[in-house]
């Protein structure tokens, strides 16, 4: 997760487990079969809205917008 927080500066969980033992534990890798990257981590469209946009966030006024 290091990485990931020095080239973003946060890190989102999206609903979604980011570690893969956790996410073939729960489910998500037969839900990902079934329904693609609505249950891929990094890959659903929230995790691609936040991609996009978190560069937006400047205080918890745009941090609500951009969750919203």
């Amino acid at each position: 997760m290091t990485w990931f927080l020095q080239r973003y500066s946060y890190f989102p969980s999206y609903n979604i487990p980011y570690f893969k033992k956790i996410t073939q534990i729960s489910g998500f890798v037969e839900q990902g079969k079934k329904l693609g990257n609505w249950f891929v981590w990094g890959k659903s469209p929230r995790a691609r809205i936040f991609e996009r946009d978190h560069h937006t966030v400047t205080d918890l006024d745009s941090l609500t917008k951009l969750m919203r």
